[in-house]
């Protein structure tokens, strides 16, 4: 076990983003001193245009960049990396954003110059901050935007900058190879964390992850089907005009059912992929050109979200207030007919719900 593992074990905080965070500034650590390190990540990695080995390079984490007008709300890239020549002029940049046992975030981002207000993912916030503090310096092409996983992910975006999908499995066997085990110092003893860690490998699945798959999918996901169901029958019974789909699943952390309204889209189910605590939500969606703006006010101070740059509204509630109540079937399926009452009870989504 390597000495990093190690000194893991007596981190302050029991929290699953703390590996994140350490992982974070060890890699930083080692890129801002190991030339042949940062070297191999720049070139076979994340494959910076024209590398230049000359360049002065520097490694910064906890780097705050405003995202409201207002100052009160920053955004922190993991690891922010510039590339400068002799004569200090910035050549290049790159955020990296590291997720090893969490998923992407959410929040809301304004845009400075256009005032607007988005909910945005992390990694198109960093997008924006990017274009916005140096696109001008150095152009898009010289902006990198990397998202490093435990298991590969991508997003099928449109990003301003260079966006990279990497995996430690790919910054592993790139980058430290030759590296001896037995050797003491730091290379060897972060080779052996990422051991540790099972990133050294490209199938990370193991006889634990099968039995969890086994569990999750019997039970876990079958649990959450019957409610649903039983929800389906219940709701439809109420409202004879509504009839929802079958079960979807999708990878991004959602199991939900769906109606069609008119000229909108009614999701009701369980969402899970997020930072954020899992949920039970009601949403309301629609691809069409929409104006949501006549019952907006009114759902809101009933609690519904809207957001900023999509034709969607939401409500939720936190999985974890069910398990106060022993009633949860009776629980979800008021949460469900309270929405949806909610939704009736405003003239103008009637008007847009036909």
């Amino acid at each position: 076990m390597s000495l990093f593992s190690n000194l893991y074990k007596y981190r302050q905080k029991e929290n699953k983003n703390e590996r994140e965070n350490f992982l974070t500034e060890l890699f930083a650590y080692i890129l801002q001193n190991d030339i042949d390190f940062r070297s191999d990540f720049f070139e076979k990695v994340i494959k910076i245009n024209d590398f230049d080995k000359e360049l002065e390079i520097t490694v910064s984490t906890q780097k705050n960049y405003q995202i409201t007008d207002d100052k009160k709300k920053s955004a922190r890239p993991d690891v922010v990396i510039k590339g400068l020549d002799i004569d200090k002029k910035l050549k290049f940049v790159v955020f990296i954003e590291n997720k090893v046992d969490s998923s992407l975030g959410y929040r809301i981002f304004e845009n400075l110059e256009t005032k607007e207000e988005l909910w945005l993912d992390q990694l198109s916030i960093y997008d924006n901050i990017l274009r916005r503090e140096y696109g001008k310096e150095v152009g898009k092409e010289n902006l990198y935007l990397v998202y490093l996983t435990k298991y590969f992910e991508i997003y099928d975006k449109k990003f301003e900058s260079q966006i990279k999908f990497i995996t430690w499995y790919e910054v592993f066997q790139n980058t430290l190879p030759s590296i001896n085990l037995n050797e003491n110092n730091i290379l060897s003893q972060f080779k052996q964390f990422l051991i540790d860690l099972k990133m050294d490998k490209e199938n990370n699945l193991d006889e634990t992850d099968i039995k969890s798959y086994h569990i999750f999918y019997l039970q876990t996901l079958e649990r959450f089907r019957s409610i649903l169901m039983f929800s389906k029958k219940t709701i439809e019974e109420k409202y004879e005009e509504y009839r929802f789909s079958s079960i979807n699943v999708k990878n991004w952390g959602s199991i939900y059912i769906s109606c069609p309204i008119g000229k909108l889209r009614l999701l009701l189910g369980f969402y899970a992929g997020s930072e954020s605590e899992p949920i039970l939500f009601c949403v309301c969606e629609s691809d069409k050109n929409v104006d949501f703006e006549p019952f907006k006010k009114n759902l809101e101070d009933k609690g519904w979200f809207f957001f900023k740059n999509e034709a969607k509204f939401q409500k939720v509630i936190y999985l974890k207030e069910l398990l106060k109540n022993e009633n949860q079937y009776t629980q979800i399926i008021n949460f469900f007919q309270s929405t949806i009452d909610e939704l009736r009870e405003d003239e103008e989504f009637i008007k847009l719900s036909k």
